[in-house]
């Protein structure tokens, strides 16, 4: 595998990649799932943090009074109207 980059008037790095082996492969995956493993305690503990910041509930409130609004505003014209999710 390689990877450039080539711009007008200038040219970016160049990188070569040698193929990896199948126990490369293997290695790499197993570390990718125990890292994966690691990091769920860590997103559910920040998740939670989140969850309870006062931060968190004005953007919910926000979001859902978005969404009312649209639902109200769908009834009203006949037309459905997307909102956004932050």
């Amino acid at each position: 595998m390689c990877w450039g980059a080539i711009g007008w008037g200038w040219k970016g790095p160049f990188f070569i990649w040698l193929a990896e082996t199948k126990q490369e492969k293997e290695e790499a995956k197993q570390k990718v799932l125990e890292y994966n493993g690691r990091c769920k305690e860590e997103e559910d503990r920040l998740n939670l943090a989140w969850r309870n910041s006062s931060e968190w509930r004005e953007l919910r409130e926000w979001e859902l009074q978005a969404a009312q609004e649209a639902r109200k505003t769908a009834k009203d014209t006949g037309k459905k109207v997307k909102t956004k999710q932050t």
